[in-house]
């Protein structure tokens, strides 16, 4: 630009983005810069030119120095707010992408070239030319996709309430707008069409005729002659001197050819051409072979007539690459129909257009195979593409299309490495090819690379503007980043390019559901299930919106639609593919189950999801929620513990960062790691209830671009129901997890608690206080002065893991197990051994004050592989760890007149025992058959272990177990509503904590298989290194009427061998620490029916029962005269009414029923039998932002007495009052 300021930009809006701030092209002063906004103002303003002038001149003629020039300047910049004002008003749209050959029109003047970015105002004119398509976005009234040979003008409004109005002369345009959608006119030759929808085509045929198919909203045509309003699924019909009239859409497939995308197959080399042709159509065959398809149509000579069946064929591929169906196939008409290329064009078209297809049979040419690779992903047959695809490649080694394809599919599986070595080839020999761009955006999305990713997106845009995928994934790297308008506006545009794709509305009724849109949101998704009935995108992303919006009966329909579509094996419906969104690996399938009231019915259809899919680490959260629901909120009865955690610790060390948050407290909110960002949150849960217990949990969670953590706390404190029944708990949990790069993550996990109580265990009569005699009646005394605690601080472990490819997984885990535990008593009862023949007895006397603690540390290293396909899941390791047990132990008597019958003092130790544990596992999962997976399997341990740590009086010493454990299991769905489980293992536990910390599987078939302890401890304590063995067999059904039903039955066996101590009576003082080996054989067979039923969107109804028979022996070898058999029968049942309104009101009224049985005691134990009723009100907040729920437990104020021996979770013992408070931000 010259030194002077005479040359201004023609576009008010680029003039003042690029002069403002003195970042100025051209350098003007003060004035001059006002002298250019007075000429805007004045152009604005319709001013004649001379008038213009003479004032310019006036102004010119005073610049310097007189105080009316300053009045001017001072009217001038007041003048710049309306100019500014008015420019924009003027604005109507502009041009988002061009095809081809397209021209606008500026005040009707000449017809000049429109490129990207193109503003448009009033009385602006566009048109496409032949083989050219355009996309325009209009100032509040969204998208409008044009096909070729269209021309439309923006007619300004006739008042500023008026409607705007789009005159059609000639041509098919597509409208589309989710954005605030306003009433406007489309001006056609025989109609005027009043839109009042958001989603419309308008074709103005060769034969007068003029189409309005709508697909959202509504449209009211009206002339002369008559009016008619078209609703979606109808399209209407304006015909030359009659009124308007509508009828079913009839005609849908023909008109929309235009918008539909047709990859490229066509490999030109096997075409032939002339020396002549060669020359004539060298720039096209360059720019196809480089990938540019609309610059190779550009490019092909205007107006040529092809010279032979070849050039016809070249030719009819590029038309297709701009949608123009009808001239390709007239093109082909005139060709050898059995040809190669033309049967593989035909071939594409018949898949692109949805037709019934079949692969060609024996093909020959590269060209067939990548036409074939697209028809078999049509009939979902993911493998066989990829074959077809990789076919061509290897039959035409520089054909860049096929690389591409070869790169989308392998993508698809998830398999990136792979991916991105065939996308490499695919780009070297095509570098302009858009949809290899885009492909490479998403590959870079997978690797975290977010700034290579959103250039790659960019490329693919310039290059194709009306690729549909880059603008996807433009847009989700968009909302990624915090842009979410921006990032939803390339979504739409995305879905108006490419309207017939479901998986383009299912991204965008995402997009509009995270802008908290619900009402586009719905919309948007129902549009995409209705394009694609097989797709289970929508159906996911629906049920999830569903969750957030408090529908849940409606969510768990549609989770359950798209989980029975998902296994379809095609790209975007593929399971696998499915998975690569973070929708399915992060969401919280659990609460929807639960959140209904299903919770058996949850933990059923996790444990499915990780047979079906054992490396999808959101299988294995969905199972450790609903595993969590089970635990003992205590943390007495410890059953559970060990499944749950080993669930949640594979989802956290298998989930890449961003996947969701690490806590263990909140259930997973995000549907996708593009969606997700970085971020932070915090949850609150606050229960209080009359009886004095009081229950708060908190977490902070976040993301901050490769790393993700969480900070967990868990308080609670009970006052109990009797004296020295109180308990204070405190735990805090610290997960951070780091991703080097796509496939290497670390992760670390530190446990912190502190744990003190008073007498926790469980008793058939609470108040028992009185002695009674003998060996471990279950009729135990309540301990007023016992006091326990146990300290972590902390245990500390940490993990790594290496994906090598989709299924391929490699595992470690290690770390530091620390646990001091310390109890007191005073007056507790110890055995006496009295050894004396003919016949050894027993006694138990309350003499002795004990004071005992217990410290561990165990260092523990574990290796884990996952090998996953398709139809088989293997899983190898070996776990080894090592430490010892430091105990101390102190025993005093009550009485010390007693002194001289025992040594002084009775007993004391100081020792340290080792620890050592050795296993190796190996399971194999097989699809024998469609839908029945059969598992086998074996471990190995071997456990040294302390001989006697925890039964006062202690003793020095170790014991070795070695195991060797078969395992086998079976899933077999039969039918589509029926599912048969089964299992059979043995397994070996540990001697503490240690058991909890580890990889190998500690569920099949959703049975669990590993405990840490299977013995209620208020019956036999802690116990190390038991033998299980477990059996079961269960019936699942899921019936069209939103029916439930559940049939268990279970078998649960447990073994323990270990010493127990006490003190020996030879009949002559003093009596020594002594010990003697029990045996404890423990028996749980169980059977369980459950039944739900989904009334309607709000309602539903539940009922359980379980029959449970726990039988345990005592054995003693050295004094058989103490043997003894305890047997407790308990049947259990419980009834919900469940209301979940969509306004956030809920109520739950519930009634359960126990019935005991006992067998063996001495003195008896009578049996109970009682109900219990409990009632809750709340309101939750939309998207579970909060929580507030108020409950009665216990209504009718009953009391209880159960024998512990049957495991149950504690219940109030009077009546109680609740409130619960939940927060989430």
């Amino acid at each position: 630009m010259s030194g002077g300021c005479d040359q201004y930009e023609p576009v008010e809006t680029e003039f003042l983005q690029e002069r403002r701030f003195g970042a100025f092209t051209c350098y003007m002063s003060a004035q001059q810069i006002i002298f250019r906004l007075f000429e805007l103002r004045i152009q604005t303003l319709n001013l004649t030119s001379r008038n213009f002038m003479a004032q310019r001149g006036q102004l010119v003629s005073r610049r310097c120095g007189s105080a009316a020039s300053i009045r001017l300047w001072l009217l001038l910049i007041l003048s710049l707010g309306q100019f500014t004002t008015g420019a924009q008003s003027a604005e109507q749209g502009r041009v988002l992408s061009t095809e081809g050959q397209v021209q606008y029109s500026p005040q009707r003047a000449t017809w000049a070239v429109a490129v990207t970015n193109q503003l448009l105002q009033p009385q602006d004119r566009l048109r496409t030319l032949t083989n050219s398509r355009a996309m325009v976005q209009l100032v509040d009234l969204g998208r409008v996709r044009v096909d070729e040979r269209t021309t439309l003008e923006i007619l300004p409004p006739r008042n500023p309430k008026s409607k705007g109005t789009l005159d059609l002369k000639a041509g098919a345009m597509y409208f589309f707008t989710r954005d605030r959608p306003r009433e406007f006119e489309i001006q056609t030759p025989q109609a005027l069409a009043a839109s009042r929808g958001t989603e419309f085509l308008v074709s103005l045929e060769p034969d007068g005729r003029e189409l309005f198919v709508v697909y959202d909203g509504e449209v009211e045509l009206t002339n002369s002659l008559g009016s008619v309003i078209v609703l979606p699924g109808e399209q209407g019909i304006v015909a030359p001197g009659q009124p308007p009239r509508k009828t079913a859409v009839i005609e849908s497939k023909r008109i929309v050819q235009w918008w539909l995308y047709y990859p490229a197959v066509l490999d030109v080399n096997e075409l032939s051409f002339s020396p002549a042709q060669q020359v004539a159509l060298t720039n096209s065959l360059e720019a196809y072979r480089q990938g540019d398809l609309l610059n190779a149509l550009k490019e092909y000579p205007a107006g040529r007539d092809p010279e032979n069946d070849d050039e016809r064929i070249f030719h009819a591929a590029l038309l297709l690459s701009v949608g123009q169906v009808l001239q390709a196939e007239a093109l082909l008409t005139n060709v050898n129909a059995t040809l190669p290329a033309v049967r593989a064009l035909r071939l594409m078209m018949d898949t692109v257009q949805t037709r019934e297809v079949s692969p060609l049979p024996n093909p020959q040419t590269a060209t067939e195979w990548l036409a074939n690779s697209y028809a078999l992903q049509a009939r979902y047959d993911l493998a066989a593409a990829l074959a077809a695809a990789r076919k061509a490649s290897e039959l035409s080694p520089d054909f860049g299309f096929a690389f591409a394809r070869v790169a989308e599919l392998e993508f698809s599986f998830g398999r990136t490495p792979e991916a991105t070595s065939a996308l490499n080839w695919a780009l070297a020999f095509s570098p302009r090819n858009a949809q290899a761009w885009a492909l490479k955006g998403f590959l870079l999305s997978a690797q975290r690379d977010w700034s290579s990713s959103a250039e790659a997106f960019e490329k693919a845009i310039t290059l194709d503007p009306a690729l549909g995928n880059a603008w996807l994934g433009r847009g989700l790297l968009k909302i990624r980043g915090g842009d979410r308008e921006g990032g939803r506006n390339d979504l739409q545009t995305g879905a108006a390019l490419e309207p017939n794709r479901s998986v383009l509305r299912s991204y965008l009724g995402k997009a509009f559901d995270h802008a908290r849109d619900e009402h586009n949101a719905d919309r948007e998704l129902d549009l995409a299930k209705q394009l694609d009935a097989q797709d289970p995108t929508p159906w996911l992303y629906s049920a999830l919106i569903l969750r957030q919006q408090l529908r849940y009966n409606e969510a768990v329909a549609d989770l359950e639609k798209s989980a029975r579509l998902n296994d379809n094996r095609q790209v975007y419906r593929s399971r696998m593919m499915l998975d690569q969104d973070q929708a399915v690996r992060s969401a919280s399938l659990a609460t929807i189950y639960r959140a209904a009231g299903m919770d058996e019915v949850s933990v059923r259809e996790a444990a499915r999801a990780v047979t079906y899919d054992y490396a999808n680490h959101s299988a294995h959260r969905f199972l450790a929620e609903s595993f969590e629901a089970l635990r003992d909120p205590t943390r007495f009865n410890l059953r559970n513990e060990t499944v749950w955690f080993n669930e949640l610790l594979l989802a956290n060390m298998l989930a890449p960062v961003g996947a969701g948050n690490l806590s263990q407290n909140i259930s997973q909110q995000e549907y996708s790691r593009l969606f997700a960002g970085d971020r932070f949150g915090l949850n609150s849960v606050s229960e209080y209830r009359s009886d004095g217990q009081i229950r708060e949990l908190a977490s902070q969670f976040g993301t901050i671009k490769n790393f993700s953590y969480a900070v967990d706390v868990d308080y609670q404190k009970n006052d109990g129901v009797r004296p020295n029944n109180e308990l204070d708990r405190l735990e805090a949990y610290i997960t951070a997890k780091y991703q080097f790069n796509a496939q290497d993550s670390l992760f670390l996990l530190a446990k912190f608690q502190d744990y003190s109580s008073g007498d926790n265990f469980q008793y058939y009569d609470p108040n028992a206080t009185s002695t009674i005699p003998g060996l471990y009646t279950n009729r135990p005394l309540v301990r007023p002065n016992y006091s326990f605690e146990e300290y972590q601080q902390p245990i500390v472990v940490g993990g790594f893991h290496r994906e090598w490819s989709p299924g391929i997984h490699t595992l470690f885990l290690g770390g530091r197990l620390a646990n001091d535990q310390r109890f007191s008593d005073v007056q507790t009862d110890q055995l006496i051994f009295l050894r004396s023949p003919p016949t050894p007895t027993t006694t138990a006397l309350q003499l002795f004050d004990v004071s005992h603690r217990s410290e561990l540390e165990i260092y523990t290293a574990e290796l884990n592989q996952i090998f996953e396909t398709e139809r088989h899941a293997t899983i190898l390791g070996g776990r080894y760890q090592h430490g010892s047990f430091d105990t101390e132990e102190l025993v005093t008597l009550s009485n010390p007149s007693l002194a001289p019958f025992f040594l002084s003092p009775p007993a004391q130790a100081d020792f340290s025992d080792p620890f050592e544990r050795m296993s190796a596992y190996a399971y194999h999962t097989w699809e024998v058959l469609r839908n029945l997976r059969l598992t086998a399997g074996v471990s190995y341990d071997h456990i040294e272990h302390p001989l006697n740590h925890r039964q006062p009086p202690i003793r020095s010493g170790t014991r070795t177990d070695d195991q060797l454990n078969p395992k086998a299991a079976l899933v077999w769905s039969p039918r589509e509503a029926i599912t048969v489980r089964g299992i059979y293992t043995k397994s070996l536990g540990g001697a503490s904590l240690d058991e909890s910390f580890r990889l190998e599987p500690t569920q099949l078939a959703g049975f669990s298989q590993a405990f840490r302890t299977l013995i209620p401890e208020s019956v036999a304590g802690s116990v190390s290194a038991p033998a299980y063995e477990t059996a079961g067999l269960a019936l699942d059904l899921k019936l069209p009427t939103h029916t439930y039903f559940g049939l268990q039955a279970e078998l649960l066996q447990s073994e323990v061998n270990r010493e127990i101590g006490g003190f020996e009576f030879l009949g002559v003082p003093p009596a020594t620490p002594s010990s003697t080996s029990e045996r404890l054989e423990y028996t749980e067979p169980s059977v369980t029916a459950t039944l739900n039923q989904l009334l309607s969107d709000e309602w539903s109804v539940g009922a359980q029962y379980r029959f449970a028979r726990s039988k345990l022996d005592r054995l003693y070898s050295e004094i058989p005269a103490a043997n003894r058999s305890e047997e407790a029968d308990l049947h259990q049942a419980r009834l919900f009414l469940l209301w979940n309104h969509s306004s956030g009101l809920f109520a739950r009224a519930e009634s359960l029923w126990f019935q005991q049985e006992n067998r063996g005691y001495t003195p008896a134990l009578p049996g109970d039998d009682f109900f219990q009723h409990n009632l809750y009100v709340g309101y939750r907040l939309k998207r579970q932002r909060a929580e507030l729920s108020l409950g009665v437990l216990n209504l009718a104020d009953t009391d209880y007495r159960l024998n512990p021996l049957n495991a149950y979770a504690e219940l109030p013992r009077e009546r109680v009052f609740l409130v619960r408070l939940k927060i989430n931000f």
